[in-house]
């Protein structure tokens, strides 16, 4: 299971016709404010705008929640009379109209707020606004903002230190070589806002072979670092690619064997996707010789989703294995369940085997579009991967105790039976999340995912 954080802070100030953002902070309720803004009522003396001029009068009004102007430095006022004119200013400062979009530009830069999220409403009085778990900007120093500010342009610092949006791969690297992110983990059970000390940064991708898909003889060479929840594919022309969880980005990549045998990076492309990210990827190569990919994710940017809650699997389309398309619609939606895990029976049917913790449920579909729970369960162990045995039966590997272990299914998925034995041993740390395939010379091969040596938690 994942833990998700709310990357996004919108801040939004209110005016009669139309809604912006801010970050200052509204006045305290004893202030004899309302909603952080004067009373704009029949008061005996009318009270004062931020310039000392009365605020108008005429009739009642609706009253803004937030006064972005309240706690203006006299350098942000000459900011904003420099960009406005003097009767604009005059204007949206006492609230008499809403700012146009050139004004409300100014506004921000000179206010230093984040630019406000289209159809978003201010923070209503009292209500806690989501905020991000681990916030690495918030003692950033002045050498580690000149190194953002030179490696980003001036608009990316801005969104990505107000936390509008996350980084991108390449804006991600950038952050981690200037802030030296994420610091070392602390002890167990440390300060909230820690990075988590088992979290994909501290994973990395590992490969395994066998003959016969039982026994497995371990590569200790790494394929690489600060990466989970791997995925094996082979494409059409028999190149191998692994789409996995980039520990840095927190979102699904991938990379490819060079004719060499080296692993390297590929241009990995997302498009249409639905959701804020993408996490436990699997994909199924089809007939006709296009990848189908499926993944869970949380479906918003700015929303929180706890993990008790009902979580979608998705699906998207590729050509080439690296140009993914989203496909509509959700395939399923089942309460805390991550991990999906998919494969095509010979009777065209599709079998989905989810994670919920230590358990694994399997769920069918006739078309691969909707599926249902099947009501078959094993609690061997979660983070599954289904296979396709020659001999028409399945293998399930899941996590488990100790490691990677396996059932056996010959009623396609209705029941299962434990196989004896590790598939792969955790050796008193981790070994989780595989992915298996078989070559064409009828060898097996599984990526999966380890901690690295030096963060190995006992």
């Amino acid at each position: 299971m994942r833990k998700f954080t709310v990357l996004l802070v919108l801040l939004v100030m209110v005016s009669p016709a139309c809604s912006a953002g801010g970050t200052k902070e509204p006045a305290a309720p004893d202030s004899g404010l309302v909603g952080g803004w004067p009373v704009v009522e029949t008061l005996e003396i009318p009270p004062e705008s931020p310039t000392g001029e009365e605020l108008p009068q005429e009739g009642d009004k609706p009253v803004p929640d937030f006064n972005p102007f309240e706690s203006m430095t006299p350098e942000e006022e000459a900011c904003l009379r420099e960009g406005w004119d003097d009767e604009t200013f005059e204007e949206i400062t006492t609230f008499q109209r809403p700012p146009g979009k050139e004004e409300e530009e100014a506004m921000f830069k000179c206010l230093n707020l984040p630019s406000p999220g289209e159809g978003e409403g201010p923070p209503k009085q009292g209500e806690d606004k989501p905020a991000p778990d681990f916030n690495p900007f918030e003692k950033m120093t002045p050498e580690e903002e000149e190194c953002l500010r030179e490696g980003w342009d001036d608009e990316t610092f801005e969104a990505l230190t107000t936390l509008q949006r996350p980084p991108d791969k390449e804006e991600g690297e950038i952050l981690f070589e200037c802030i030296d992110m994420p610091p070392p983990p602390g002890e167990p059970g440390g300060e909230v806002g820690e990075p988590d000390p088992n979290g994909s940064y501290y994973h990395q991708v590992m490969l395994a072979y066998s003959s016969d898909g039982l026994n497995w003889t371990v590569d200790d060479e790494p394929v690489r670092d600060h990466a989970s929840v791997p995925e094996i594919a082979a494409l059409p022309d028999g190149t191998l690619i692994i789409y996995y969880v980039d520990g840095i980005v927190d979102d699904v990549d991938a990379i490819r064997q060079a004719q060499d045998g080296s692993w390297v990076d590929v241009d990995f492309v997302f498009e249409e996707r639905p959701t804020q990210k993408a996490y436990d990827p699997d994909v199924v190569l089809l007939p006709d010789g296009r990848l189908r990919l499926f993944y869970f994710g949380p479906p918003a940017m700015g929303i929180v989703m706890p993990s008790e809650e009902a979580h979608a699997v998705y699906s998207a389309i590729s050509e080439d294995g690296v140009v993914f398309t989203s496909e509509p619609g959700k395939l399923i939606t089942v309460q805390n369940v991550t991990d999906p895990s998919v494969v095509q029976l010979p009777d065209g049917t599709w079998l989905l085997a989810l994670s919920r913790g230590p358990e694994t449920l399997l769920a069918s579909s006739s078309d691969g579009d909707g599926f249902e729970l099947t009501g078959s369960e094993t609690s061997l162990g979660g983070v599954p991967e289904l296979t396709l045995l020659p001999d028409g039966r399945l293998r399930l590997f899941v996590t488990g105790q100790g490691g990677i272990r396996s059932l056996v299914s010959s009623d396609g998925g209705a029941s299962w039976q434990e196989e004896e034995g590790m598939r792969i041993d955790g050796k008193g740390s981790v070994a989780a999340d595989p992915s298996v395939i078989q070559l064409d010379d009828g060898s097996w091969i599984m990526t999966w995912k380890r901690f690295m040596p030096d963060t190995s938690q006992p």
